[in-house]
Formats: C-alpha cells, structure tokens, sequence
C-alpha cells in the first residue's frame, strides 16, 4: 500500500494564563468557522507576548487525518474537521486532549457520489463480469498506476508475488504458448515494458528484436498492408515499447 498524503495537526500551548470571559464556553472552544462570533477574532486573554525561544510546547501530533482541507471547530473538548483518508473524503472528530480519532464518517451526498462512481468503474474494470477485478484488467484500464494503490496483505509476500505473477502471466498469455509476445504483454504495461523486462543470455537479442518488432507490427497492421498505423501507439506508450523492441 502506498503513502498517501497527510495533514500533521499540532497544537500548542502557548498560554502563560489563561482566563475567559465566556463562562458558558471552555477557552479553548472554537466552535465553529472563523470563531464565536465568525470575525476571526478570539476573546481569550492572557496570551503570550513572544514564544519562548525553543518554541511552543508541543501538546500532541498526529498523522491520522490524512490530507486536510478544513479548518477546526473546537467545542466541549472535541475537534471536529474534514480530511481525505484514502482518497475518501470524511468529517472527523478528534480529542482535544490527546488527538485521538473519536469517529470518522462520510458525509452522505459524497458517499452516495462515490458509491456511484465506484459501481460504475467496477463495471467498466470487469470485462468478464465475475465480479472481480484481475490483474489485466486493471492494468488494461488504469495502467501500472494501479500498482501504486495496492494494499498490504496477510502472508508471505514473496509467495503471495509468485501466484500473482503465475495468474498475470496465465491471463496475459493468450495463445498458451508459455511465452508473451509483444502483443500479449506491451500493451497492459505500456511503457513500463522495458523496465521490468530481464534480459536472457541464451537468446541473440537481435533476433529477439526482429521477433518482437515483426509481432508489435502484425497487431498494429488492421489493414495487412505491411505498414505499422500511427495511430495504433503514440507518445510515451511508443517510446517505451521501441526501446523494449530495441529500436531506440
């Protein structure tokens, strides 16, 4: 699973004393944008005239909110404010005192959106319609990005490695030959071809090329004329599968 970003929330104590004229609120409540009165302006009093030299005592951080776009509404210990976890957008409420996440929720028309956006994209994803996603349709549809999101799991990671790669080659093989062409594995990868391509000592690598480069041309020739099509493969895609059929 890959990082994604996060907000760190830090707060500070930076009160030599501390007296509020507010007694029906705490002194640090905030309850809501911008403040009591929505003016930016704070009543509390006793506040330092200069930081001390090493800074602010840190009173606690986390990196639970993931990545914040909100600002904080303090109220009766409890902060409350918006953060992205996992790429999904979520109201949450943390303890004033120790930063620890109290509950998180969706907000119900960015969960019912995004539930819809996903049963959408599963529908495109699954070409086969088994109700799951598979290792070429991910990659057919979102590129070797989807490499970026994949979670951690339980079990051995290299064994866990092997069956996936003995499932992706299955599936990617289409003619069964035990080999993929550059048909078969240029285009879920695309210009990533190259890079995870391990070079085999007993093969003449010019006649390796030749092989590849006849193949890529067969797939891309719709009209049997003999000519590659343009338009068949462009950009960093071409770039990526030249260099993995050694004509850069």
């Amino acid at each position: 699973m890959l990082p994604r970003p996060f907000v760190l929330f830090v707060l500070t104590f930076a009160f030599a004393s501390i007296v509020s004229p507010d007694t029906s609120r705490g002194f640090d409540d905030w309850p809501q944008w911008r403040g009591p009165h929505r003016d930016g302006i704070s009543t509390d009093t006793g506040l330092l005239k200069e930081w001390p030299k090493e800074g602010p005592s840190v009173l606690w951080q986390v990196d639970t909110v993931g990545a914040g776009y909100s600002s904080l509404a303090i109220q009766d210990g409890r902060i409350y404010t918006q953060g992205d976890l996992e790429g999904v957008e979520q109201v949450l409420c943390l303890d004033a005192k120790t930063g620890d996440v109290i509950w998180a929720i969706q907000p119900e028309p960015s969960r019912l959106q995004l539930a819809e956006r996903v049963a959408k994209e599963m529908e495109n994803l699954d070409r086969n319609q088994d109700g799951r996603i598979d290792e070429v349709e991910a990659l057919s549809r979102l590129g070797f990005e989807f490499n970026t999101f994949d979670r951690k799991t339980d079990g051995d990671p290299e064994a866990l490695a092997g069956v996936r790669t003995e499932r992706l080659f299955a599936l990617l093989d289409t003619n069964q030959d035990q080999r993929l062409s550059a048909e078969e594995a240029g285009r879920p990868f695309y210009n990533e071809i190259e890079r995870i391509d391990r070079s085999d000592e007993s093969v003449d690598a010019k006649e390796l090329a030749a092989k590849r480069t006849t193949d890529w041309i067969a797939s891309c020739d719709k009209n049997s004329d003999g000519q590659h099509d343009l338009a068949c493969e462009s950009g960093d895609r071409f770039r990526g599968r030249a260099a993995w059929l050694g004509l850069q």
